[in-house]
């Protein structure tokens, strides 16, 4: 087999649609409150880009380049530019779920300008639902389902060496890292198996002791958000403490953030987060209903969680944000005001700082079985948090479930404003924090 000579490698992880009318007026108020409160709270520092680039991508165009291969990483917004260069021997695009169609169409349009290129398609999306991509979208040339070594080599159509030293090499990117927000990560995968969740569905691995922090230190400025992508940060809660040891030795000046799982909260795991500069923490109790809890595999209750909040409260000065999944399999419309009304007490005690609100998602793998969620939609560009729900359960109509999502969001804003002592939204500034768009939610 001839080995490729020039690669495109596309990024379509990332986009913006726009949302409900409603939505997005309860989006913008939460950025607005957003930005007063973590400025407020942490103090000056610069906030995220709306840049984002893939990891996995990045860990992809890395293989290629230390084995010799040119190839090119591309953000897809990018790709005009593009075709009126030399025709590529195969471009890869990477992309999630509601990003798989607008894959294939750039895929349709490169191949009308270039019609002896060969096309391969992989990302999160296609490592678990492989079989239904091909069934789609058939006229890619590779499915890629395999981890960033076995995906690279599938692209180059031989077998590659695996680099070591720098994992990832952020000089790949078509722009400066200064201009990106950083998501960095030091596993891969995740080996907790909740049933609303994908990321268990990923091979689990171990990939970097420090997410790059020693080579993010030399390039970016003092008080950037780095955030740790990690679906809990180290994977494990030895390593964890592992993990925050060799970043407390780099040395830096960021605003860390990471994901953590409650039982993993002590207060060994607190001084650890500290000594090693974490910022925030972000915890997920997804509802209030232990039995909704129990039957998506999910074994956190919320007398864990309050104990894992008081003991960040006790011990540090840890900004807590908190994650939450609205409409699980089981939910009912009870269920999502009794969680609504526990969120408003969290936030008008200020026992956390912040409430992410999102919506359920049964994305579409090839080998799980929807037992009581009946798939209304099979449009994959609005399987994300933010769109109206592609479900409906015996419990709840996707109209109620919607609704209840609209509601939490308001009482979220209402209770944050107010345990922050702000009786109306005019009183503060009427800038949005940077992860929201103009009149578009930026899905990441």
């Amino acid at each position: 087999m001839v080995l490729k000579k020039i690669i495109w490698l596309i990024d379509t992880t990332t986009y913006t649609k726009e949302i409900d009318k409603e939505l997005r007026e309860i989006k913008r108020n939460y950025f607005r409150i957003k930005k007063h409160v973590r400025h407020t709270t942490l103090g000056e520092h610069i906030e995220p880009k709306t840049r984002t680039f893939s990891y996995g991508l990045l860990r992809i165009a890395t293989i290629l380049t230390h084995n010799g291969i040119e190839s090119e990483y591309i953000h897809h917004y990018d790709i005009d530019d593009k075709l009126n260069s030399s025709a590529p021997d195969l471009v890869a695009f990477s992309t999630v779920c509601p990003t798989v169609g607008l894959a294939d169409s750039l895929m349709q349009k490169i191949r009308a300008k270039y019609p002896t290129t060969q096309f391969a398609i992989g990302g999160p999306h296609i490592n678990v639902a492989y079989k239904k991509t091909q069934s789609r979208y058939p006229n890619f040339n590779i499915y890629c389902n395999r981890s960033d070594i076995e995906a690279a080599e599938m692209i180059a159509q031989k077998a590659l060496a695996n680099p070591t030293g720098e994992y990832v090499n952020f000089d790949l990117l078509p722009y400066s890292i200064k201009e990106y927000q950083i998501n960095t990560c030091t596993t891969l995968g995740c080996s907790f198996s909740c049933k609303y969740c994908q990321d268990n569905h990923v091979c689990y691995k171990e990939i970097n002791n420090d997410g790059h922090l020693s080579y993010l230190v030399n390039h970016l400025e003092a008080r950037t958000c780095v955030h740790f992508c990690d679906s809990v940060l180290g994977g494990t809660a030895q390593r964890l403490l592992n993990v925050c040891s060799n970043i407390s030795k780099t040395n830096h000046d960021f605003l860390l953030s990471c994901d953590m799982r409650a039982e993993m909260v002590n207060y060994e795991t607190v001084e650890a987060l500290k000594k090693a500069g974490f910022c925030e923490v972000r915890l997920g109790i997804e509802t209030t209903d232990s039995e909704v809890l129990k039957m998506n595999n999910r074994s956190l209750g919320k007398e864990v969680f309050i104990k894992a909040i008081n003991m960040l409260r006790k011990h540090s000065n840890i900004y807590i944000t908190m994650y939450s999944v609205l409409g699980l399999p089981g939910s009912t419309v009870q269920s999502c005001d009794d969680t609504a009304r526990f969120f408003s007490k969290m936030l008008d005690k200020k026992a956390v700082d912040e409430i992410k609100n999102c919506i359920y998602v049964p994305y579409p793998k090839d080998s799980v079985e929807y037992n009581n969620v009946h798939i209304e939609t099979d449009n994959w560009a609005n399987y994300d948090r933010q769109s109206f729900p592609v479900y409906s359960l015996p419990t709840m109509t996707s109209r109620e479930i919607w609704n209840a999502y609209l509601k939490t969001g308001r009482i979220i804003n209402k209770y944050w404003m107010k345990g922050q002592g702000i009786s109306d939204i005019s009183e503060i500034s009427n800038n949005t924090y940077n992860e929201y768009i103009s009149s578009s939610y930026a899905v990441i």
